[in-house]
């Protein structure tokens, strides 16, 4: 039996096993039970070759579960539809692209009940890391689980700026009677120092910080079960989201159960 290496892609750095029957290839039956030991280089590429396409199996269930969609639907325009919606990151989609042909050459490239093509440990690994991310994604919640110090709308500027330098924050969620109200940052009450030309503020009451994002803007409740990938997108998509509070379903009436800040989110991309 020859074998041949040939690379699948740069992009992923793997490698493929090629393997061509020789001329006077050994019957099958007698291949295997020469090779099927335990630990020998028969079992152990069937065992890639199993839980690689396993594993594949695992993505396109699941993507169709989330969808709705039936067998129908090509697995691309799934992954396609699945990655706009839910934002996966650009590199987890093209490499799930990548590795779904290397599994249509897994599956159509078989000669007497075996494959020619074996996964290589690299591209295995790949792609149940990226089956396990989906499936079991890293919430929010997870890596940004915080006690969260609030203001209410009375408090003043003297009082944030007291809280910013004991507690090392910049942005302040703002609750009035129970309920979210808004964001306080650094960057509002730099606009507000602003438009008082320069005067102190440190007396007046947040509720004017607030009035200068009449949006809210800069702040945003997001339920801390969410994907963490989901909500780093969110600050990719609007210069202006100064933070993400999350809660335990989202609501604006819930207390906060921790925070995510644009700065957060950029070194997360680093």
């Amino acid at each position: 039996m020859r074998r041949a290496r040939c690379s699948i892609s740069e992009v992923w750095g793997s490698e493929i096993i090629v393997t061509t029957p020789a001329p006077n290839r050994v019957p099958v039956s007698v291949a295997k039970k020469r090779d099927s030991a335990p630990g020998s280089a028969y079992t152990q590429g069937m065992d890639r070759f199993r839980r690689f396409v396993d594993a594949y199996n695992d993505i396109d269930e699941f993507l169709r579960e989330r969808l709705g969609e039936g067998d129908g639907v090509g697995f691309g325009t799934l992954l396609r539809a699945y990655s706009e919606r839910y934002r996966l990151p650009p590199h987890d989609v093209e490499l799930i692209r990548l590795l779904s042909g290397l599994r249509n050459e897994l599956i159509h490239s078989t000669s007497f009940m075996e494959p020619l093509i074996e996964p290589s440990e690299h591209a295995l690994s790949e792609i149940e890391r990226l089956r396990d991310g989906l499936l079991r994604p890293v919430r929010a919640i997870d890596r940004h689980r915080k006690a969260v110090v609030t203001l209410a709308l009375e408090d003043t500027i003297q009082t944030v700026l007291r809280a910013a330098a004991e507690e090392g924050f910049n942005v302040f969620p703002v609750y009035d009677d129970g309920r979210y109200e808004g964001l306080v940052t650094a960057d509002g009450i730099v606009r507000l120092l602003a438009r008082m030309g320069g005067k102190g503020i440190e007396n007046r009451p947040i509720s004017e910080v607030l009035a200068l994002d009449p949006k809210r803007l800069t702040g945003r409740i997001v339920a801390g079960g969410v994907a963490l990938h989901e909500v780093e997108a969110m600050f990719a998509d609007d210069v202006r989201l100064q933070a993400v509070v999350l809660t335990p379903n989202g609501r604006e009436t819930e207390r906060p159960v921790g925070i995510l800040t644009a700065a957060d989110a950029s070194r997360a991309s680093l």
